[in-house]
């Protein structure tokens, strides 16, 4: 769950970042949001369908829908004008398959404050939805710290901009040589265990 909102919360900045250029992804799904390596920062890639907000339209001059249909806001679907909205409802999509391992729409089980995030991503008017990227993340980041508190767990600081992203994240914890090789032996010593299984035709070894 930490890592579903951690996600999303970076996402979101990288979108904020985006949107105050001017520019609409359009096309946010998992295959555009990569983690790099070593520390699993978040990247956007694949601006190959963005547009500038004043010029961004759903529908090309053939008709043709432009995006992954599985990601896409009602309004971009029919072609209206579109902000930055758009993209917070394909962040929601992504979000629900994060939490769920599923497309929209089902009954997960998770946290009400979660829930309540995903389902306003998921408005199907624009205006019901948060305002902007920046509202987003800033909500993730409370939601994250009160399920910090409620597990009894310090909440860690977190970024609010890109340039703070990378500092935020934690190395990944390696399990050390001597827990691999004790795992290791523990399979070795279930292995040699022998079974004698008596029955009236005789003893069953194992």
């Amino acid at each position: 769950l930490s890592e579903c909102l951690r996600i999303t919360r970076e996402a979101a900045v990288g979108l904020a970042a985006a949107h105050n250029q001017g520019l609409l992804h359009r096309d946010i799904k998992p295959d555009n949001v990569w983690l790099e390596e070593p520390l699993d920062r978040v990247k956007i890639v694949d601006f190959g369908l963005a547009r500038a907000t004043a010029e961004a339209s759903e529908l090309t001059t053939s008709g043709a829908v432009v995006g992954t249909p599985a990601y896409m806001s009602p309004e971009q679907i029919n072609g209206e004008k579109l902000d930055g909205r758009c993209d917070l409802w394909s962040l929601g999509v992504l979000l629900y398959r994060c939490l769920t391992g599923k497309l929209p729409f089902s009954r997960p089980a998770i946290p009400t404050e979660v829930s309540q995030l995903v389902m306003r991503l998921l408005e199907k008017r624009p205006t019901q939805r948060f305002a902007s990227a920046e509202e987003l993340a800033a909500t993730i980041q409370s939601v994250e710290q009160h399920l910090d508190v409620v597990c009894n767990q310090k909440a860690p600081e977190v970024a609010t901009h890109p340039s703070e992203i990378a500092s935020s994240l934690h190395k990944a914890v390696r399990r050390p040589f001597w827990a691999v090789l004790a795992l290791g032996l523990a399979v070795v010593v279930v292995a040699a265990v022998v079974l004698a299984l008596r029955t009236d035709k005789g003893t069953l070894t194992v």
